[in-house]
């Protein structure tokens, strides 16, 4: 999981305002299970809101 984030967040936080960065790290505040099945189980849904964006940002950057 921290290799995932950590990639993402490497690669993506130097393209992010002020406001999306806050946003990213109410996201790294959820739960890791949480966040470790929204990424890796191919039937679990997406929350809703900004957590289920960075959702589809980190799928789509790991082609996963």
């Amino acid at each position: 999981m921290d290799w995932l984030l950590g990639r993402f967040a490497e690669v993506e936080t130097e393209k992010m305002g002020n406001a999306e960065l806050a946003d990213f790290e109410e996201f790294l505040a959820l739960p890791d299970p949480d966040i470790e099945n929204w990424l890796l189980v191919p039937d679990m849904p997406a929350p809703e809101g900004k957590a289920g964006e960075f959702v589809a940002r980190l799928k789509r950057f790991h082609d996963l």
